[in-house]
């Protein structure tokens, strides 16, 4: 977060997003073109799914935070910024431009990055779930690939995925200290699997 505000203000978001948008190639397109979808919510809800299966307190958890994460930023996009233009419109013209073969990135609502907000939310629930520190460094990198990728595909400003990662990170927290304690009860504790027929 700290290197992310250095950046923001020591560089325009012009400079920030060729940094990126700049250094490209063939494979670097394919992979993310793909590797961008973890930031989709539909992904998030089947990590949900999954957790449930482990318990039913860890997938409530990044449930809330999920749809709390939406809400925020939904409200952001498309209400206080709804003016923001995202970079293949304001930055068209520039012949610097990269833009992947056969994407077609939006023009507008453009602040913040719901998908970086949803990587990182994502990603900062399972880091809290998962204490080991190898596990919250290699989840900080797949977040941050994801919204790297944002920039790289013409859809974002870095400004806008350094607040979603911002948003989603707090989502994250936000859920995981309310209500985590509260769901450490038996039935939280279990899962799909051990849910007997008459406890449903």
């Amino acid at each position: 977060m700290i290197v992310g505000a250095y950046l923001n203000i020591s560089y325009t978001q012009k400079d920030l997003f060729f940094a990126i948008n700049s250094h490209y190639s063939s494979p670097s397109d394919y992979f993310f073109r793909y590797y961008t979808n973890v930031g989709d919510g539909q992904f998030f809800i089947w990590v949900i799914v999954i957790l449930a299966f482990f318990r039913y307190q860890y997938a409530i958890v990044a449930l809330v935070s999920w749809v709390m994460q939406g809400l925020i930023v939904q409200l952001m996009k498309q209400v206080i910024f709804s003016d923001h233009d995202r970079p293949w419109l304001a930055l068209s013209a520039d012949p610097k431009i990269h833009l992947v073969h056969d994407f077609h990135p939006f023009v507008n609502n453009s602040f913040p990055s719901g998908h970086s907000a949803t990587a990182f939310c994502m990603f900062a629930i399972l880091s809290f779930m998962i204490p080991k520190k190898w596990f919250g460094l290699l989840f900080f990198i797949l977040a941050l690939a994801v919204a790297y990728s944002r920039i790289y595909l013409v859809q974002h400003f870095f400004l806008d995925t350094y607040f979603g990662a911002i948003i989603g990170i707090a989502c994250a927290l936000f859920s995981y200290i309310i209500f985590m304690p509260r769901l450490n009860t038996v039935w939280g504790h279990k899962n799909l699997i051990t849910l007997k027929p008459e406890d449903k």
